[in-house]
């Protein structure tokens, strides 16, 4: 009788936002400007790792590409439109 082995279960997956900023803020942890992607955030169901389907929401947020930290998106950068070649943040 074979014996099979089904990995599943759920997990949150971070994928770049088509449109989002892309562009240099001052990262918290590095203390220091860095280059940072907006990308959207989703749980989903999966299968052998793979996403089947969203099961939650986690709305967008900004990942530094040094640390990989992930920080909720600044208030400039949430009324700026379009979010292309925002000038650099200090502070946070």
């Amino acid at each position: 009788m074979p014996l099979f082995i089904i990995v599943f279960g759920t997990r949150w997956h971070f994928r770049p936002r088509k449109g989002g900023f892309r562009g240099y803020l001052t990262c918290q942890t590095c203390q220091g400007p860095e280059f940072f992607v907006e990308k959207d955030a989703f749980k989903a169901f999966t299968i052998y790792w793979w996403a089947a389907f969203r099961t939650e929401d986690g709305g967008t947020l900004v990942e530094c590409s040094r640390c990989g930290g992930r920080f909720c998106v600044p208030p400039e950068l949430e009324t700026a439109a379009p979010l292309v070649g925002v000038p650099l943040v200090e502070g946070a």
